[in-house]
C-alpha cells in the first residue's frame, strides 16, 4: 500500500525521471559499455586478439588497418557514483506546504531509486542539533525499499540552526571521491556562504540544492505581523507595509544569490527550488544543470 509520502503520484514521478535517465544514458554513448555491470561507466583497458565469440562490434578497425589482424577492444568497469546525500532536519525544514522536509526525502528517494540502479552507491544523513546522523549506505537495488522505510520513518524537523557544526564535524567522515549532497534552506547564521570552502575540500563534488517555502521568500499579507525564527523560537512583531514587503522580499533574493555565487566561485553545483516544486522537476533540474547525475548520462 503506497504511504502519503511515497505514494502512487510519487512513483509516477519516479518513472519519468528514470525514462529520462535512461534516454540520456543512451544518448551518451552505451555502446562503450563491453564488460560493464549495468548503468556502470568503464575504462578502455587494452585489447586481445580476436576469439570466435567476441562480439564483433567491439573490434578495432584502426588496429585492423594497421595490422591487417583483428583485435578486440576491452573495458574494465569503473566504480558507479558514490553519493553522500545529507539533509537538513532542522526546526525551519518543517515549513512550507508542502514542507520543504517532505520535497527533501522525495528528492533523495528518487535519487537512492537513479543511483542504484545505475550501479552506484547512497549514503543517507540527517543534519540535525549539530549531529550528523547517519543510515547505512545503500548499494543493490534490492535496498530501495529499506531506504524508503529510512526516509519514511524519519523524525519530523525539530532543534535550531546547526549547519556549520554538523557539516564540519562530518567532513572528515566522508568517503574519498563521493559526491557531497547538501539539501537545506540553509538558514543558520553561523553557516555563511564563505564556510564551502571546507567541503569542497573534502568531497569528489558538492552540489547544493536549496529549498524555500513561500513564506520563506514573500512576507505575511497581514498589515501586522508576528514573524518567528523558527530556528532560535525568537518572536517579533512588526507593521508590513508596502516597503518593508519589498525589503523582506529582497533580503530574501539578495540571500540566495549570495549562496549561488559562493557557489559557483566554490565550483560547487547551486539548485535553488521551491518546496512546492514537483519532486521529479527537481531531479531533473540536478541531472540537467546542477551536474550531480552527470556520470549516469555517460
Amino acid at each position: 500500500m503506497p504511504s502519503g509520502l511515497f505514494d502512487d503520484e510519487f512513483r509516477r514521478q519516479v518513472a519519468h525521471v528514470a525514462w529520462v535517465a535512461g534516454r540520456l544514458r543512451l544518448a551518451g554513448g552505451a555502446g562503450e559499455r563491453a564488460g560493464a555491470r549495468r548503468g556502470g561507466r568503464v575504462e578502455f583497458v587494452g585489447h586481445h586478439r580476436y576469439a570466435p565469440g567476441d562480439e564483433f562490434r567491439y573490434v578495432d578497425w584502426n588496429a585492423y588497418a594497421r595490422t591487417g589482424r583483428l583485435f578486440v577492444k576491452e573495458f574494465a568497469a569503473e566504480e558507479g557514483l558514490r553519493l553522500e546525500l545529507a539533509l537538513d532536519a532542522t526546526g525551519s525544514m518543517a515549513r512550507g506546504d508542502p514542507p520543504k522536509f517532505t520535497l527533501a526525502r522525495r528528492v533523495a528517494a528518487a535519487l537512492v531509486c537513479l543511483l542504484l540502479e545505475a550501479g552506484g552507491s547512497v549514503r543517507l544523513r540527517w543534519l540535525r542539533d549539530g549531529a550528523w546522523g547517519e543510515a547505512p549506505t545503500y548499494d543493490r537495488v534490492q535496498q530501495v525499499p529499506a531506504a524508503f522505510r529510512f526516509l519514511e520513518l524519519a523524525p519530523a524537523p525539530t532543534g535550531g540552526a546547526a549547519l556549520a557544526r554538523g557539516l564540519e564535524a562530518a567532513a572528515a567522515g566522508l568517503s574519498h571521491g563521493a559526491a557531497l549532497l547538501l539539501v537545506s534552506d540553509l538558514l543558520d547564521p553561523a553557516f555563511p556562504p564563505a564556510r564551502l570552502a571546507g567541503l569542497t575540500r573534502c568531497s569528489g563534488s558538492l552540489h547544493v540544492l536549496h529549498l524555500l517555502a513561500r513564506e520563506d521568500e514573500e512576507p505575511p499579507h497581514e498589515d501586522r505581523a508576528l514573524l518567528q525564527d523558527v530556528e532560535t523560537g525568537a518572536v517579533r512583531a512588526v507593521a508590513l507595509d508596502d516597503d518593508r514587503r519589498e525589503a523582506y522580499r529582497r533580503a530574501a533574493f539578495d540571500f540566495c544569490e549570495e549562496w549561488r555565487r559562493a557557489c559557483d566561485a566554490h565550483g560547487a553545483a547551486y539548485l535553488l527550488s521551491s518546496s512546492e516544486r514537483r519532486m521529479d522537476e527537481v531531479v531533473l533540474a540536478l541531472l540537467d544543470r546542477g551536474r550531480l547525475l552527470a556520470p549516469l548520462a555517460r
